[in-house]
Protein backbone atom coordinates (compact mmCIF):
# COMPACT_ATOMS: atom_id res chain seq x y z
CA UNK A 1 0.00 0.00 0.00
CA UNK A 2 1.27 3.82 -1.03
CA UNK A 3 0.21 6.08 1.32
CA UNK A 4 1.44 9.82 -0.17
CA UNK A 5 0.73 12.51 2.17
CA UNK A 6 0.33 15.92 0.36
CA UNK A 7 -0.92 19.60 0.80
CA UNK A 8 0.38 22.93 1.52
CA UNK A 9 3.03 23.91 2.93
CA UNK A 10 3.19 24.19 6.94
CA UNK A 11 0.70 21.43 6.99
CA UNK A 12 2.37 18.78 9.20
CA UNK A 13 3.09 16.34 6.10
CA UNK A 14 7.34 15.38 6.95
CA UNK A 15 6.03 14.90 10.42
CA UNK A 16 2.72 12.70 9.69
CA UNK A 17 4.80 10.61 7.45
CA UNK A 18 7.45 10.27 10.02
CA UNK A 19 5.21 8.85 12.93
CA UNK A 20 2.79 6.94 10.28
CA UNK A 21 6.00 4.90 9.67
CA UNK A 22 7.36 4.35 12.73
CA UNK A 23 4.18 3.38 14.45
CA UNK A 24 3.44 1.29 11.44
CA UNK A 25 7.03 -0.15 11.16
CA UNK A 26 7.14 0.56 8.05
CA UNK A 27 8.88 3.22 5.49
CA UNK A 28 8.97 6.66 4.36
CA UNK A 29 10.38 8.67 1.64
CA UNK A 30 11.42 12.19 2.61
CA UNK A 31 10.59 15.14 0.98
CA UNK A 32 13.68 15.98 -1.85
CA UNK A 33 12.50 19.24 -2.53
CA UNK A 34 13.48 20.82 1.34
CA UNK A 35 17.04 18.80 1.09
CA UNK A 36 17.88 20.31 -2.63
CA UNK A 37 16.74 23.38 -1.18
CA UNK A 38 18.37 23.33 2.24
CA UNK A 39 21.68 22.45 0.25
CA UNK A 40 21.56 24.95 -2.76
CA UNK A 41 19.55 27.79 -0.86
CA UNK A 42 15.93 29.24 -1.05
CA UNK A 43 16.44 30.88 -4.40
CA UNK A 44 15.72 28.82 -7.09
CA UNK A 45 14.78 29.15 -11.02
CA UNK A 46 12.49 26.68 -13.48
CA UNK A 47 15.73 24.94 -14.16
CA UNK A 48 16.56 24.23 -10.53
CA UNK A 49 12.79 23.36 -10.43
CA UNK A 50 13.20 20.66 -13.15
CA UNK A 51 16.24 19.57 -11.10
CA UNK A 52 14.40 19.08 -7.99
CA UNK A 53 11.33 17.61 -9.91
CA UNK A 54 13.77 14.93 -11.01
CA UNK A 55 15.65 14.46 -7.86
CA UNK A 56 12.04 13.08 -6.66
CA UNK A 57 11.04 10.99 -8.97
CA UNK A 58 14.35 9.05 -8.98
CA UNK A 59 13.99 8.93 -5.11
CA UNK A 60 10.68 7.75 -4.98
CA UNK A 61 11.16 5.43 -7.66
CA UNK A 62 14.07 3.35 -5.95
CA UNK A 63 12.10 3.21 -2.81
CA UNK A 64 9.29 2.19 -4.53
CA UNK A 65 11.36 -0.92 -6.26
CA UNK A 66 11.71 -2.10 -3.10
CA UNK A 67 9.14 -4.47 -2.06
CA UNK A 68 7.11 -3.04 1.41
CA UNK A 69 3.98 -3.55 2.27
CA UNK A 70 3.40 0.14 3.26
CA UNK A 71 5.12 3.67 2.49
CA UNK A 72 4.46 6.66 3.09
CA UNK A 73 5.39 9.32 0.27
CA UNK A 74 6.02 12.59 1.99
CA UNK A 75 4.17 14.23 -1.50
CA UNK A 76 4.04 13.18 -5.13
CA UNK A 77 3.90 14.69 -8.71
CA UNK A 78 0.63 16.60 -7.72
CA UNK A 79 2.62 18.83 -5.40
CA UNK A 80 4.80 19.34 -8.18
CA UNK A 81 2.13 20.34 -10.32
CA UNK A 82 0.62 22.63 -8.17
CA UNK A 83 3.86 24.16 -7.05
CA UNK A 84 4.78 24.50 -11.10
CA UNK A 85 1.03 26.18 -11.71
CA UNK A 86 1.59 28.46 -8.71
CA UNK A 87 5.30 29.94 -9.28
CA UNK A 88 5.83 29.47 -12.98
CA UNK A 89 2.38 29.58 -14.05
CA UNK A 90 2.91 26.14 -16.56
CA UNK A 91 3.14 22.67 -16.22
CA UNK A 92 6.37 20.93 -17.44
CA UNK A 93 6.33 18.45 -19.93
CA UNK A 94 7.72 15.73 -17.42
CA UNK A 95 4.51 16.20 -15.49
CA UNK A 96 1.45 15.55 -18.35
CA UNK A 97 1.37 11.99 -17.68
CA UNK A 98 0.28 13.32 -14.03
CA UNK A 99 -2.78 11.54 -13.87
CA UNK A 100 -0.79 7.65 -14.73
CA UNK A 101 1.63 8.88 -11.95
CA UNK A 102 -1.11 8.32 -9.53
CA UNK A 103 -2.19 5.21 -9.91
CA UNK A 104 -2.50 2.68 -7.21
CA UNK A 105 -2.31 5.83 -4.67
CA UNK A 106 -4.02 6.23 -1.54
CA UNK A 107 -3.45 10.05 -0.57
CA UNK A 108 -4.08 11.70 2.79
CA UNK A 109 -4.43 15.55 2.28
CA UNK A 110 -3.00 17.50 5.12
CA UNK A 111 -5.67 20.08 5.90
CA UNK A 112 -4.37 23.17 6.49
CA UNK A 113 -5.14 24.09 10.23
CA UNK A 114 -1.80 24.17 11.91
CA UNK A 115 -0.34 27.09 13.41
CA UNK A 116 2.13 28.69 10.25
CA UNK A 117 6.04 28.26 11.08
CA UNK A 118 8.44 30.60 9.73
CA UNK A 119 11.20 29.23 7.59
CA UNK A 120 13.13 30.45 4.88
CA UNK A 121 11.84 27.98 2.71
CA UNK A 122 8.18 28.62 2.61
CA UNK A 123 6.60 30.55 0.38
CA UNK A 124 2.69 30.60 0.51
CA UNK A 125 1.68 31.82 3.94
CA UNK A 126 -1.29 33.42 2.21
CA UNK A 127 -2.47 30.93 -0.23
CA UNK A 128 -2.56 27.66 2.20
CA UNK A 129 -6.05 27.21 1.54
CA UNK A 130 -6.16 27.73 -2.18
CA UNK A 131 -3.21 24.89 -2.24
CA UNK A 132 -4.86 22.99 -0.17
CA UNK A 133 -8.18 23.30 -2.67
CA UNK A 134 -5.72 22.32 -5.56
CA UNK A 135 -4.66 19.44 -4.23
CA UNK A 136 -7.90 18.12 -3.37
CA UNK A 137 -9.26 18.85 -6.62
CA UNK A 138 -7.04 17.01 -8.51
CA UNK A 139 -7.19 13.71 -6.32
CA UNK A 140 -11.01 13.67 -7.09
CA UNK A 141 -10.45 15.07 -11.06
CA UNK A 142 -8.61 11.77 -10.73
CA UNK A 143 -11.28 9.58 -9.35
CA UNK A 144 -7.76 8.83 -6.09
CA UNK A 145 -9.26 7.17 -2.96
CA UNK A 146 -8.05 9.94 -0.11
CA UNK A 147 -8.90 10.86 3.44
CA UNK A 148 -8.50 14.48 4.81
CA UNK A 149 -6.13 14.72 7.65
CA UNK A 150 -7.44 17.52 10.88
CA UNK A 151 -6.63 18.70 14.04
CA UNK A 152 -3.71 18.71 16.06
CA UNK A 153 -0.64 16.81 17.78
CA UNK A 154 -1.59 13.27 18.81
CA UNK A 155 -5.50 14.18 17.34
CA UNK A 156 -4.01 14.38 13.71
CA UNK A 157 -2.29 11.54 13.96
CA UNK A 158 -4.83 9.18 15.33
CA UNK A 159 -7.53 10.31 12.91
CA UNK A 160 -4.56 9.26 10.01
CA UNK A 161 -4.72 6.17 11.75
CA UNK A 162 -8.06 5.87 11.57
CA UNK A 163 -7.98 6.35 8.04
CA UNK A 164 -5.39 4.37 7.24
CA UNK A 165 -6.95 1.27 8.98
CA UNK A 166 -10.54 1.72 7.01
CA UNK A 167 -8.15 1.68 3.68
CA UNK A 168 -6.67 -1.35 5.25
CA UNK A 169 -9.89 -2.98 6.03
CA UNK A 170 -11.18 -2.14 2.29
CA UNK A 171 -7.93 -3.61 0.81
CA UNK A 172 -8.27 -6.84 2.63
CA UNK A 173 -12.38 -7.20 1.26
Amino acid sequence: MKIVVTGAECSGKSQLCAELAEITHSRWVPEFAREYLEKNGPDYNYQDFMKILDGHRRRQAEALHINAELVFLDTDLINFQVWAERKFDKIPPALLSLKESTEGKIYFICYPDLEWEDDPLRENRDFQMEIYQRHLDLIKEFKRPFAIIRGQGKDRLRRALDALQEFQEKEED
